[in-house]
C-alpha cells in the first residue's frame, strides 16, 4: 500500500489532476476497463488499482476526519494506492501515516509550473 500526495501552488493544476483521477476512480469502480492512455495516466504518478482519492480538507475538524478516514482505509487493506490532495491544513497527515503505519510507503509529487505561465494561467 501507498499514499501519494499531490501538492503545489496555487493555479498550477491540482484539482484539475484530482478530477481526472477520480474520472478514472469511478471509471474503475464500475468495472470499466480503463484505456491504454488512462493506464498510462495513473502509471505516470504510480498509482496501481485498486485506488481511492481523498477529497481535501476544509478546517481543523475536516482534518480529524481526514486522519480517521486514512486509518479505516489502511485498516481494511482494501487499496493499493490512497491519493491525498495536500494543503498546508493537512501537512501533518504525512507524519500521522509514518507513525500508524510505518509500512505504508508515501510519495509526494509537487506540481509545478513556471512562472511567466503560472501568471498567466491566475490573472
Amino acid at each position: 500500500m501507498k499514499v501519494i500526495h499531490i501538492c503545489g501552488e496555487s493555479g498550477v493544476g491540482k484539482n484539475y489532476l484530482l478530477t481526472a483521477i477520480r474520472a478514472l476512480e469511478t471509471k474503475h469502480n464500475a468495472n470499466i476497463e480503463l484505456n491504454k492512455f488512462e493506464n498510462t495516466f495513473l502509471a505516470r504518478f504510480e498509482i496501481t488499482n485498486p485506488f481511492t482519492v481523498l477529497k481535501p480538507v476544509k478546517g481543523e475538524v475536516s482534518l480529524v476526519n481526514l486522519r480517521d478516514k486514512i486509518e479505516g482505509l489502511i485498516d481494511k487493506d482494501k487499496h493499493e494506492t490512497i491519493i491525498h490532495h495536500w494543503q498546508y491544513s493537512s501537512h501533518r497527515l504525512f507524519y500521522h501515516i509514518n507513525r500508524i503505519a510505518p509500512e505504508v510507503r508515501q510519495k509526494i509529487f509537487l506540481l509545478w509550473r513556471d512562472w511567466e505561465y503560472h501568471l498567466e494561467a491566475v490573472s
